[in-house]
């Protein structure tokens, strides 16, 4: 059971490509502040870029303004890739979670750099798989999963990948991500914290899985039935 958790989808890309660091001088360095937006859905994509410190947030946003959180970039990735090397506009609204730098290449420069250096040329299509897989994971798991297997297995896999057994997320951005209403997700986490399970800081926006053995046995129990 815990193998198979282990393997659950994350919505934190956090994989360093530490090849990039040596072409960062072919790029223009940009620095943006929390909350600022790097790229609009509609935005036509003509650079591929570069996270060099801060997080960004990825989300889809509808006719009426609502956002809905898709996955989270860690600095040491590159973002942007879809829409840059297809050549169409960018489908998410791109923005930063933190303070960040980012390195934009623009496209001669990209395909220099991919001719020359296979070593990126390799950490570029292994980060495209791992979000190709990440991708259909998510799709299996939103398609067979009830809502409390949903995030009883989110919240574990938390508890076994983040720092501290915590995570710094809304209790809407987790909706969003596991395809819940916030007041379904809301009424378990709450079940959860009774139960001595969880600690939930709804002001600070933190969840620390004080108790993952107990989650445990909820997800087999659940499992089960």
């Amino acid at each position: 059971m815990e193998s198979d958790i282990s393997n659950f989808w994350s919505p934190w890309v956090t994989n360093t490509m530490f090849s990039w660091k040596k072409v960062l001088g072919f790029a223009t360095k940009r620095q943006y502040e929390k909350n600022d937006t790097i790229l609009w859905n509609g935005q036509i994509v003509d650079e591929l870029y570069y996270l060099d410190e801060g997080q960004i947030k990825m989300s889809y946003l509808n006719f009426e303004g609502e956002k809905k959180s898709v996955w989270y970039i860690e600095s040491g990735n590159t973002f942007g890739e879809a829409p840059f090397f297809l050549g169409r506009e960018c489908s998410m609204l791109i923005t930063c979670e933190r303070d960040s730098i980012v390195y934009a290449f623009d496209r001669k420069v990209v395909m220099e750099i991919i001719l020359h250096n296979s070593e990126i040329m390799v950490d570029m299509l292994t980060r495209m798989a791992s979000k190709i897989q990440t991708l259909t994971r998510q799709i299996y798991d939103l398609s067979l999963n009830s809502p409390k297997m949903r995030l009883y297995r989110m919240l574990y896999f938390m508890s076994q990948t983040r720092p501290g057994n915590t995570a710094n997320i809304s209790q809407q951005d987790l909706a969003d991500l596991l395809g819940l209403h916030r007041v379904t997700v809301n009424k378990l986490l709450v079940a959860l914290k009774n139960d001595g399970i969880i600690e939930h800081d709804i002001k600070r926006k933190r969840i620390v899985v004080s108790n993952p053995s107990t989650l445990l046995e909820l997800i087999e129990r659940e499992q089960n039935t």
